[in-house]
């Protein structure tokens, strides 16, 4: 059963990556304690008014539709539009991200590891608007 389900969804697997990154982040914000005010490379996200909560519920939301359109994947043949709007809301969350890190880290005087880590998660998303797209055009012949 795990054969058969790997191999339904390896060419998807940046996308579960980036599903699965999403409830990380979402899991690690909803504990107790401030992550936010942590790092000098978060200062930004405190600054734009985000909270830890706000981020862990929209990591939450986006990363499990995300999850779930990936399960229902071929089973129903409008899938490829909602993975196509889930890796279309990651490239914009992740290249966010990649971002506000940059501002807070610079203040700083360096830029952290994080910017880059973020902006290919948002690059691998904006890979897979590509590839849910295809997938669209193919299931509409």
């Amino acid at each position: 059963m795990l054969v058969r389900f790997l191999n339904a969804h390896a060419d998807r697997s940046m996308e579960w990556f980036s599903a699965s990154a999403m409830l990380v982040w979402c899991l690690v914000l909803a504990q107790p304690g401030d992550t936010l005010t942590l790092s000098p490379s978060f200062s930004e996200f405190v600054r734009s008014g985000l909270t830890e909560t706000r981020l862990a519920a929209i990591f939450g939301l986006v990363g499990g539709a995300r999850i779930v359109a990936l399960i229902i994947n071929g089973r129903w043949p409008r899938s490829p539009l909602f993975r196509m709007s889930g890796a279309m809301a990651g490239c914009v969350i992740w290249g966010q991200i990649a971002w506000l890190q940059y501002l807070g880290s610079t203040a700083s005087g360096a830029v952290s590891t994080g910017v880059g880590v973020y902006a290919l998660l948002a690059l691998a998303d904006s890979v897979n608007i590509y590839r849910a797209a295809f997938d669209v055009r193919y299931h509409r012949r």
